[in-house]
């Protein structure tokens, strides 16, 4: 299983690289929406070879037909809830703001998760949480075997 993962507008360079990293050791793939304003993450993605497109609508128009896993303190499902298979992509939102719920509203197919937590509104760093949802795709996987 290849997991993808799309990090939307990152803020920090540190968190591109450790996430590229991260997927790289997994052969898993990662795609950046970067800010206008962080041209040291396009820089990153420009030499690492990381798929980029200049918006969300750019994003759809390739991978409309994917069903969609938003990881945000939002969400309405907690990730064990849910079956992640290849045909999913996983939506990271930046580290500030995180993922935008008006543009909810421009992709078919998503469920909005979150990672259950001690304390009602609190988050984890973007790497963290993905290494959380990995780690429970993984186990969903290999339970199955």
């Amino acid at each position: 299983m290849i997991i993808t993962v799309l990090f939307y507008h990152p803020k920090d360079i540190k968190n591109v690289i450790d996430i590229h990293n991260l997927l790289n050791s997994i052969n898993g793939k990662l795609i950046i929406i970067p800010r206008n304003e962080n041209p040291e993450v396009i820089e990153y993605c420009y030499k690492s070879g990381i798929e980029t497109y200049l918006n969300f609508d750019k994003f759809l128009e390739v991978y409309r037909d994917r069903k969609f896993l938003i990881l945000e303190t939002y969400g309405n499902k907690f990730i064990q809830e849910v079956n992640v298979n290849e045909n999913s992509i996983i939506v990271l939102g930046a580290e500030d703001y995180g993922f935008p719920k008006e543009l909810l509203n421009k992709i078919p197919d998503y469920e909005v998760v979150k990672i259950p937590m001690g304390i009602q509104g609190g988050s984890y760093n973007v790497v963290t949480c993905l290494v959380i949802l990995i780690y429970e795709i993984l186990r969903q996987k290999y339970s199955k075997d």
